[in-house]
C-alpha cells in the first residue's frame, strides 16, 4: 500500500469533509485492520460520519547509522567470525567508542574526544570505516515517515490500517556493517586463534606457578585463596594482561575468570596432592 504524505492525507480528508486528527502516540485496544489504503479509510469515516485518527512512524536516528546493535548483528551473521564470542572480536572499549560516535551532537552523554590507544589496530580501522559511512548518511531522511497507522472509531470499535514503507534506510547501515566485518574477518580470525594459543599457554604457566607454591597450598578456605589471588594479581602485570584488555587504571580488581581458574587449580591440588611431583613446564 502506498504511504502518502501528511499534506496529501489532510487534503483527501478535507475533500470528504472528514476531520483528521494527528496522534502523538498510537494505542488501540479494540480494532480491526483492513487491507486497504488511506483513501478507503477516509471513505469509511465519511460514510459513518466519524473522524480519522492517524499517527506517522519515523525512522530513529540510531537505526540510520552503524551503531553497536547493528554491528553486533552483522558480526553474529558473519560466516567466519559468527562462531566466535563477541568479546573475542571486539573489546568493551571499542563498543564504548562506537556508542559515543553515534550519539546525537546535542546528547549530554556525548564526549568531544575519546582514547584509542588501548584498541587493537583492526578495531581502530573498523571504527574509522563506520564513521566514514555514518558521515554519508543524510539524517534529513528522518523527517520523512516510514509508516502510517490510522483508524476510524465507530461505536466503541475501530477500523484501521497499518502501512509500512518497504524501503527503510535501516538496511544500508546493516549492509555496510556486513561489508566492513567481512573485509577484516580473515585478519581478525587469525589474531583470535593466536590469542587463544597465548591464553592457553599463559593459563598453563599460571597453573604450574600455583601448584608449586606452598603458600597457595596453605590457602585452605576460599577467603584465603581470594586474598592470595588478589595479591598475585596486584604484583604481576603479566597476569593482568592475560585476563584483562582494560586500561591499567581499570584493572585494580581481579577478573572473575582469573579467580575461577584459581579455584579450579586448588580443587585439582586438593583432589591429588601428588600432582605437584609430576609437573612439567608448558611448551612456549
Amino acid at each position: 500500500m502506498e504511504l502518502i504524505t501528511e499534506s496529501e492525507l489532510l487534503c483527501a480528508a478535507d475533500n470528504k469533509s472528514v476531520i483528521a486528527k494527528r496522534l502523538t502516540e498510537f494505542h488501540v485496544s479494540k480494532a480491526s485492520f483492513i487491507d486497504g489504503s488511506v483513501y478507503d479509510l477516509i471513505d469509511i469515516a465519511a460514510s459513518h460520519n466519524s473522524i480519522l485518527l492517524y499517527y506517522y512512524v519515523f525512522e530513529e536516528q540510531t537505526n540510520c547509522l552503524i551503531n553497536c546493535s547493528i554491528l553486533s548483528e552483522a558480526l553474529a551473521n558473519d560466516p567466519v567470525l559468527g562462531e566466535y564470542y563477541e568479546g573475542e572480536v571486539f573489546s568493551d572499549s571499542f563498543f564504548n567508542v562506537l556508542y559515543n560516535m553515534t550519539l546525537p551532537e546535542d546528547d549530554p552523554e556525548k564526549k568531544s574526544s575519546y582514547h584509542l590507544n588501548n584498541l587493537k589496530q583492526y578495531e581502530r580501522d573498523i571504527l574509522i570505516e563506520c564513521q566514514r559511512f555514518n558521515e554519508t548518511v543524510d539524517l534529513e531522511h528522518l523527517s520523512f515517515p516510514i509508516g502510517l497507522k490510522a483508524f476510524v472509531p465507530i461505536n466503541g470499535f475501530a477500523i484501521g490500517i497499518d502501512i509500512e514503507q518497504e524501503n527503510s534506510i535501516y538496511s544500508p547501515a546493516y549492509d555496510a556493517a556486513v561489508d566492513i566485518i567481512a573485509s577484516h574477518a580473515e585478519e581478525i580470525e587469525a589474531l583470535i586463534k593466536e590469542d587463544r594459543i597465548k591464553q592457553e599457554q599463559g593459563e598453563a604457566k599460571l597453573r604450574i606457578q600455583l601448584l608449586k607454591d606452598n603458600n597457595f597450598h596453605n590457602c585452605k578456605n576460599k577467603a584465603l585463596r581470594q586474598k592470595y589471588a588478589s595479591d598475585l594479581w596486584t604484583d604481576n602485570k603479566w597476569i593482568r594482561d592475560l585476563f584483562s584488555d582494560a586500561p591499567e587504571n581499570r584493572r585494580k580488581y581481579p577478573e572473575r575468570r582469573y579467580l575461577e581458574l584459581v579455584e579450579l587449580v586448588y580443587a585439582e591440588y586438593r583432589s591429588d596432592k601428588s600432582i605437584v611431583e609430576t609437573l612439567q613446564e608448558p611448551e612456549n
